[in-house]
């Protein structure tokens, strides 16, 4: 797959096929298969920081691809589980620190941000500044608290 301002290219070989976005899907910059359903991929789309993100998830492969989700204003990234069985994706905003989570290939995602603060760590933020997903499906993220580890 390659992506860009000008949408989701599938390739195979030398050949190359443009994917069939909603029509209202914007720049698209990150894209990735769902291991647990290799014909899930899915796709952050919308300008980065100044306007919505659209997650958008494909059922056919990457023929074509649906909206799932609207996010707020952000620079999101993508995570995928890195377990061939792993339904886990999440999404980032490096900007708002807004975590929003797949547990079913992409198909569907809530919002699992973690609160502002731990009790007895005043001032302490447990925004997520950068996060992965574990071996094992949970959440690792780096915050101003420290590394903490959640499974929404």
């Amino acid at each position: 797959f390659a992506c860009g301002s000008d949408g989701i290219q599938r390739c195979q070989g030398s050949a190359c096929q443009a994917a069939t976005l909603p029509s209202d899907a914007t720049s698209i910059h990150a894209i990735e298969r769902a291991p647990a359903n290799e014909a899930h991929v899915i796709a952050l789309a919308g300008a980065p920081v100044s306007g919505p993100a659209q997650l958008l998830l494909s059922t056919d492969g990457g023929q074509s691809f649906a909206l799932v989700q609207l996010l707020p204003s952000g620079n999101w990234s993508l995570h995928v589980d890195p377990r061939a069985s792993g339904p886990t994706i999440v999404a980032h905003d490096r900007v708002g620190h807004g975590v929003w989570r797949s547990a079913d290939s992409g198909a569907t995602f809530s919002d699992v941000t973690p609160s502002f603060s731990l009790p007895n760590t005043r001032g302490l933020s447990t925004y997520a500044y950068e996060l992965a997903v574990t071996a094992d499906g949970g959440i690792a993220a780096y915050t101003a608290a420290g590394v903490l580890r959640f499974v929404p």
